[in-house]
């Protein structure tokens, strides 16, 4: 545990490449976005926890562009059947 990170500022050492922070900040707006919309102050946090792992403008846009998709489907998924 000696080599765990200590806090936010470490989340460089637990997510060292692009493709694991790409994964922990959608996991993070999925988890935001629970309840079928981010919400001003949940989408902040993330932001604040993406910007700590280094996340770029260009990539949070497009994450975000991603999970607005992703409920766009959960709507149309909900729809399935009762037509």
């Amino acid at each position: 545990l000696a080599d765990a990170p200590s806090h936010a500022g470490d989340l460089n050492l637990m997510f060292a490449d692009r493709k694991s922070r790409v994964a922990v900040l959608l996991e993070l707006l999925l988890v935001a976005c629970a309840d079928g919309r981010v919400h001003e102050r949940e989408e902040s946090a993330v932001r604040a926890v993406a910007a700590q792992m280094g996340v770029d403008a260009g990539t949070w846009q497009e994450a975000r562009d991603w999970v607005d998709r992703y409920q766009a489907l959960m709507r149309d998924a909900a729809q399935i059947g009762t037509h």
